[in-house]
């Protein structure tokens, strides 16, 4: 689905973090701080980001969007998240 979606561009990137693997441990938090900039970029153009994972991940990546909002972006996270441009699923 992931492959469809990024070769008809209703996906435009598509960066997994699987921090439970034994030897690659990679946080979500992580990857959203190397792509920082794309973040804001996304937030900016109308674009959503999706996360979907354990609660405890979830409160640590709202933090590191809230800093990216804070540096890159004219507003704070809340206004993206009641336009609905940030789109969770977690337990």
């Amino acid at each position: 689905i992931v492959n469809k979606s990024l070769a008809m561009k209703q996906l435009a990137a598509f960066i997994p973090a699987y921090s439970r693997e034994t030897n690659t441990k990679v946080y979500v938090q992580d990857r959203i701080m190397e792509q920082q900039k794309l973040i804001a970029s996304t937030f900016q153009q109308g674009g959503v980001v999706m996360l979907c994972g354990s609660v405890h991940m979830q409160k640590a990546v709202l933090k590191v969007l809230t800093s990216i909002c804070n540096q890159y972006c004219d507003r704070d996270l809340s206004y993206y998240q009641k336009k609905k441009q940030v789109r969770m699923d977690c337990y």
